[in-house]
C-alpha cells in the first residue's frame, strides 16, 4: 500500500484528481458582506459531500486565490454581490490555461457537476 500511494503520488506531482483529492474547493468572498454566502455555498458542497473550505482571513482577493492555487485546489469559487444575487458562483479550474475571472454558473448546477465528477473518478477536472 505504501508503495503504491509512492508511485501514485509522484505520477500526479501533487495535482491530485477531483474525487481522490483533499483539497477539492475554495471558496472566496470578495469582501467581509459575503462571508455568508460563502459559508453557505460551502455547506451546500459539505451536504453533498464535495470537501470545501472557506478563506475568510485578512488577506486581498488575489493574494487568497493565489494561496489557492499554489494549494492546488481542483476549484476556487470566488463570490461576490453578482453571484449572491443569482445564487451561483464563479468557478475557477485549477487545470484551465485561463486564470482570469471565469464562468458564473448557478450552484445547484455546479453541485450537481461537482457530484457527478466525483462518482465519475475521472482524470480531468473539467465540469
Amino acid at each position: 500500500l505504501e508503495r503504491f500511494i509512492a508511485v501514485i503520488t509522484e505520477h500526479f506531482g501533487g495535482k491530485w484528481p477531483f474525487w481522490l483529492s483533499p483539497r477539492q474547493v475554495l471558496v472566496i468572498p470578495v469582501s467581509k458582506p459575503y462571508y455568508d454566502y460563502a459559508n453557505e455555498v460551502r455547506d451546500k458542497l459539505w451536504d453533498a459531500g464535495v470537501y470545501a473550505d472557506v478563506d475568510n482571513g485578512p488577506e486581498t482577493m488575489k493574494k487568497k486565490i493565489l494561496l489557492g492555487e499554489t494549494s492546488q485546489y481542483n476549484f476556487i469559487f470566488v463570490v461576490g454581490q453578482d453571484e449572491m444575487d443569482n445564487r451561483a458562483v464563479n468557478v475557477r479550474n485549477r487545470d484551465a490555461d485561463k486564470k482570469a475571472r471565469a464562468e458564473i454558473m448557478p450552484l445547484d448546477d455546479v453541485v450537481a457537476k461537482l457530484v457527478s465528477l466525483k462518482a465519475e473518478r475521472r482524470l480531468e477536472n473539467n465540469i
